[in-house]
């Protein structure tokens, strides 16, 4: 090789190496600063902040920093002295690690505000009134978390004054005896997925607020805690609910979807409001099975051993291919008309297959499976 193109191949290495990122940095919490705040000012973009195991009584403001990574582990307990133990303003990609942080009534674990692909994980959060507060219009991920006895809200994703929360992700965290809402949902277009929530008390494990536009709540587990949506283009698919006291998955907001979803004993089944629909869902041993508002549609579903109807529908509906079995009063209940009725089955019920109270000749019923009915003519 010429000498020429040698020096030419050392100048474009120099220039690569001078064009790469530094090696990040790691700020050890308590050998060289005494405080995570002190750690935290003094990072660089790329650093690790790593904790020593103990005790911190502390509340950290990450603010305006970018690649910053704040690691516990075992051992590592945060007790915040005042409202909140970390807030994270206007930074990106930022990541919360492995930490356990303790709170009391008023406490806040992680607020989150205006930032970018921040990552809570791996944390354990014990009390409070809140385990982590989202308002960001980008990306947050927060996974594989425990949350612990939060009386109020264990993770909020808002959409008040603030930045709504918008493309988060709530996903395999484990949720146990949170007294209110497990996940409080207000924002658009988040995604809460396989979650474990076990003993909801005095509310639901996932509430989505009138404000909630186009949430996605996929393959939850619920062990004794209920589900509940009052937002827009909801689409609630794949979840599973088990001995809820309230309903198992609800979504009264318009054009929402509630899909394949099976409960096994709760107050309610399903109920969807003004135009949503109701597919492919497994109800078994629930007070009531699946109610439907005006304009909705349900379709294919399967309800056994229901207390009282296993289906009851308002006006304007389209009620086809559902099967109820066993139903200790009506299987089909009609209570208003223009409703479409066919395909549907009927058995075992304790007193009619079909109870149409419309009063009105606007229904049609066709090809339906019923042995017993009860229909008030239109006078």
């Amino acid at each position: 090789m010429r000498c020429g193109s040698l020096r030419r191949v050392w100048v474009a290495l120099l220039l690569l190496l001078a064009a790469s990122p530094s090696t990040a940095g790691i700020l050890r919490v308590p050998a060289e600063f005494a405080t995570i705040q002190a750690a935290v000012d003094a990072s660089a973009p790329g650093d690790v902040i790593q904790l020593k195991p103990g005790r911190y009584s502390e509340s950290v403001r990450i603010e305006g920093r970018e690649r910053l990574t704040v690691r516990g582990g075992r051992g590592v307990e945060i007790e915040p002295p005042e409202d909140i133990a970390f807030k994270v303003v206007d930074s990106s990609r930022v990541a919360l690690e492995r930490l356990t942080i303790f709170g009391s009534l008023g406490i806040e674990a992680v607020g989150i505000v205006g930032s970018r692909n921040v990552i809570v994980r791996r944390c354990r959060f014990v009390g409070g009134s809140e385990g982590v507060h989202v308002w960001s219009d980008g990306p947050v991920r927060i996974e594989r978390n425990d949350f612990e006895a939060q009386v109020g809200k264990a993770v909020v994703l808002d959409g008040g004054r603030l930045p709504p929360a918008v493309d988060s992700v709530v996903s395999k965290n484990r949720f146990f005896l949170t007294v209110g809402v497990g996940v409080l949902v207000k924002g658009q277009f988040n995604r809460i997925e396989r979650n474990r929530f076990e003993g909801v008390v005095e509310g639901e494990a996932v509430s989505g607020d009138s404000d909630a536009v186009g949430n996605r709540y996929v393959r939850n587990r619920l062990l004794r805690a209920g589900f509940w949506t009052n937002g827009t283009g909801e689409r609630v698919e794949r979840n599973r609910s088990v001995d809820s006291s309230y309903t198992g998955f609800g979504a009264l907001g318009p054009d929402s979807e509630v899909i394949r979803n099976r409960v096994q004993g709760a107050e309610d089944c399903v109920v969807i409001g003004d135009g949503g629909r109701a597919v492919g869902n497994v109800c078994n041993d629930t007070v009531f099975g699946i109610s439907a508002g005006t304009g909705g549609e349900v379709v294919g579903n399967r309800i056994r051993r229901p207390g009282s109807y296993g289906v009851r529908v308002g006006q304007d509906c389209v009620v086809e291919d559902n099967d109820v079995r066993d139903s200790l009063v009506d299987g089909f209940f009609v209570a208003g008309g223009g409703n479409v009725v066919r395909r549907n089955r009927a058995r075992g019920s304790g007193r009619f297959d079909l109870v149409d109270e419309s009063a009105t000749d606007t229904n049609e019923y066709r090809q339906n499976r019923f042995q017993t009915m009860e229909i008030v003519e239109a006078p």
